[in-house]
């Protein structure tokens, strides 16, 4: 569990970092902040409804393979899901982000010039 958590937060802080260095980025960290507090009801409720998981099975002393699996899967899932997504918006900002940054600098040479 701690070197899949360790990667996300160094990637998000890699991928985020230098996009949202010239920008306030206070909305950003309060959007991601509302919805990461949803995972765990989402991680519980994926974990009984999809994976089967039901707390009234767990032998206290031996514990439950199944339902620890299950657990794990609910995890899992609310854990990669959601980097699927930052993946797949994030990247095309590299492009696109360069290009307009580029277009500023031009710009603001161009009015510099100007002057």
């Amino acid at each position: 569990m701690f070197p899949p958590s360790t990667m996300i937060r160094l990637i998000s802080t890699s991928f985020t970092g230098g996009i949202f260095n010239d920008y306030p980025y206070a909305f950003d960290r309060a959007f991601e902040t509302s919805f990461s507090s949803f995972s765990a009801p989402l991680v519980g409720i994926l974990s009984e409804k999809m994976f089967g998981y039901d707390s009234k099975s767990i032998d206290p002393v031996k514990g439950s393979v199944r339902e620890a699996h299950a657990l794990s899967q609910g995890l899992l899932s609310m854990m990669v899901v959601p980097f699927g997504l930052c993946c797949l918006f994030y990247t095309p900002l590299y492009k696109f982000f360069r290009r307009d940054r580029e277009n500023a600098k031009m710009a603001t040479l161009k009015e510099d010039e100007m002057f």
